[in-house]
């Protein structure tokens, strides 16, 4: 019930891990934080996400792990206390105003791209990626 706002919210937070945003949001997440019980799991995320941020260099494999940790605690709060719901929404309205990556929620892009003749496609995202250029004839 509560993924896709807890998914967007900790979209924000991984994108502002990687900005000067990070402070905003840590505190924002602390206020937020504060009404609902303390635990550890919580604690060690925030760890995690500050050395993530001190990494040199960042080590962009761990945006994913820390995104879906996020988002399984913030659905947890949300389920345990629907009434931050509002005010986790205005962290993820913020955030998006702020322009951070990702923070306005799940976004479904759909691309049809035809080539002729000699032509090749390529469509750069994130995920998994698999292309392949040739004729029909070399696959």
């Amino acid at each position: 019930m509560y993924a896709e706002l807890a998914g967007a919210a900790a979209a924000a937070v991984v994108a502002a891990a990687a900005t000067d945003s990070w402070t905003w949001v840590r505190q924002s997440l602390a206020r937020l934080l504060a009404r609902a019980p303390e635990d550890e799991a919580t604690r060690e995320l925030v760890a995690r996400t500050e050395q993530a941020r001190s990494s040199s260099p960042p080590d962009p494999a761990l945006a994913p792990d820390l995104g879906r940790d996020w988002a399984a605690r913030l659905q947890e709060l949300l389920a345990a206390r629907p009434d931050l719901v509002p005010d986790l929404q205005a962290l993820v309205d913020e955030a998006a105003r702020r322009g951070l990556s990702g923070a306005t929620g799940v976004t479904h892009v759909s691309q049809h791209v035809t080539a002729r003749d000699e032509a090749q496609q390529a469509v750069q995202g994130q995920g998994i990626q698999n292309i392949r250029f040739g004729s029909r004839d070399d696959r």
